[in-house]
């Protein structure tokens, strides 16, 4: 393989990963016969590099593949009510124009704190879900709800 400006080039694959090694060659020197060969030698696919393309998969792809996985759906679902808390504490960071540590500090908290509740996997406590109703002028409400669809909610 000849790159731009004549010199030659070793190209490895490994598994999905492409190395270029490129040399620099001076102006009229001479390469040998073997190593332009070998530079230029294209390794043959395995089933494996043709089933995974080496730059991923697209957005719906990837999830339809670890959606199609039971363990993985019960843990997306565990987590989605910590999502959607982490939602609403970055939508009303967003909204009043406040960093993490400016939030935080209102709340008389730290800024790793809220940073653990907007990445949307960690449980927070009731104490500081009131302060964020406080802080946000909200009220706190928590619930039960059973099979049927019954709900009883209460404010806190």
């Amino acid at each position: 393989m000849t790159v731009a400006g004549g010199s030659p080039a070793r190209m490895a694959r490994t598994g999905n990963v492409f190395v270029l090694l490129h040399a620099f060659v001076k102006p009229g020197s001479r390469i040998a016969q073997g190593e332009i060969d070998l530079a230029q030698r294209t390794p043959r696919p395995s089933a494996i590099d043709e089933a995974v393309s080496p730059i991923g998969t697209d957005h719906q792809t990837a999830r339809r593949r670890r959606m199609s996985n039971p363990e993985y759906v019960r843990a997306a679902q565990a987590l989605a009510p910590l999502e959607a808390l982490a939602r609403v504490f970055i939508r009303y960071r967003i909204e009043n124009h406040l960093t993490q540590e400016q939030l935080a500090e209102a709340m008389g908290t730290s800024a790793s704190a809220i940073s653990r509740l907007e990445s949307g996997q960690h449980q927070p406590n009731l104490a500081t879900l009131r302060k964020f109703a406080n802080l946000s002028q909200r009220h706190l409400l928590v619930g039960f709800e059973d099979e049927v669809g019954h709900r009883e909610l209460v404010t806190v």
